[in-house]
């Protein structure tokens, strides 16, 4: 039901997946460029693009960050081509896997939002790095050597094997992300639904257990539920 530019279902306004597939016809479901396949994955999530600032903001108007982000740009269709999903994640800058925050006034990265625990040696000077461009920068160096124990216990690096060398972290965090689930991201901190959120994804794919799915699992079965919704 359409309520002021909005649509809402039993009172409450639609959002994520389904407030994007709501003016969709169901002909225009299998449009490569209009349909499913065409649809962003910061909109999945429920994000917005702030085209002023260039940046995903999230459903509580914060700006959106975590690994996800990198995926953000890319569409449901493109999520299925490795090029794609390997480009992703080349791009993916160090400070924002690890969940850490760049301070945009002095340029410095810092393991809290309000910049006071300023990150200093290795983890300063990777912060800004590329995945994809670290080999041209580290030989050997693996992430035991690059990171303490608390910091390969928390964020990305927790889903990740500490022995890896920094050179293979490209495809190593390319198959953590594939064989990543959604509740090894809530529990690294990658990934984060609200109290009610949960409940609603509770209700939506009951019996299965959401938590349970990979990314690309979940993200397939959320729009298979949504477009079976009336």
């Amino acid at each position: 039901e359409e309520t002021d530019g909005f649509y809402t279902k039993n009172g409450d306004k639609v959002t994520g997946i389904l407030a994007v597939l709501a003016p969709m016809t169901v002909s225009q479901l299998d449009d490569d460029e209009n349909g499913l396949n065409s649809i962003k994955i910061g909109a999945i999530m429920g994000w917005t693009y702030d085209d002023v600032n260039g940046c995903w903001m999230t459903a509580e108007n914060e700006q959106a960050s975590g690994i996800m982000l990198s995926f953000a740009g890319l569409t449901v269709g493109e999520m299925s081509q490795n090029d794609k999903v390997q480009a992703a994640v080349d791009t993916l800058v160090i400070g924002e896997a690890m969940g850490y925050h760049k301070n945009p006034t002095d340029g410095k990265w810092y393991r809290d939002a309000a910049y006071t625990d300023e990150l200093t040696g290795i983890l300063a000077s990777l912060s800004d790095t590329k995945i994809g461009e670290l080999g041209g920068k580290i030989d050997d160096l693996t992430l035991r050597d690059a990171f303490s124990e608390a910091e390969l216990s928390s964020g990305f690096l927790s889903l990740l094997d500490p022995d890896t060398k920094i050179t293979h972290l490209g495809s190593a965090a390319t198959d953590a992300y594939s064989a990543a689930t959604i509740q090894d991201l809530m529990d690294a901190g990658l990934l984060s639904f609200g109290i009610s959120q949960q409940a609603s994804l509770d209700y939506v794919f009951s019996p299965n257990d959401w938590r349970e799915y990979s990314i690309q699992g979940f993200i397939d079965a959320l729009i298979a539920r949504a477009t079976m919704i009336p």
